[in-house]
């Protein structure tokens, strides 16, 4: 069984994530453990890639009772083999990216760069999660978060 989540946060009903190929640094693990178990996803959006989505796909699994929800890039060099609740189909990475975001009240991402960059996926998906005007919480290297 998995442990229960604190209800002293608001529940989020759809939470996103972005992450890089690179995966996240152990304090943006760490930060990222303690942000899903405060707003204790129904449904966990994540784009089914090597490094950071596998790392955060396991942790929802082991800590949460979120249905996570899959979204596949249409090249499958870099696509990981979890198990997921709902599979979407696959898309090429720009496309998915704005699915993810389409698809979430609040968006997490976890960047391997302190500063915004132009040509990063994660940066791109933050871009569009702030157009859309959902909550974007950034996961620095570090463990900081803004």
């Amino acid at each position: 069984d998995r442990p229960s989540c604190r209800i002293d946060m608001p529940r989020i009903k759809h939470l996103g994530f972005t992450g890089t190929e690179e995966g996240m640094t152990d304090e943006q693990l760490t930060r990222f453990k303690a942000i899903i178990i405060d707003y204790d996803p129904e449904y966990f959006h994540h784009g089914m890639c090597i490094g950071a989505d596998t790392q955060a796909h396991d942790a929802v699994w082991l800590i949460t009772e979120a249905r996570i929800i899959g979204h596949p890039p249409e090249s499958r060099k870099k696509m990981i083999a979890r198990k997921c609740s709902v599979l979407r189909d696959p898309r090429r990475y720009m496309q998915r990216n704005q699915e993810i975001v389409d698809e979430s009240d609040m968006l997490i991402a976890t960047p391997k760069e302190n500063t915004e960059q132009q040509r990063s996926g994660t940066w791109a998906t933050v871009r569009r999660g702030r157009k859309k005007g959902i909550p974007v919480i950034i996961i620095y290297p570090n463990g900081a978060t803004s």
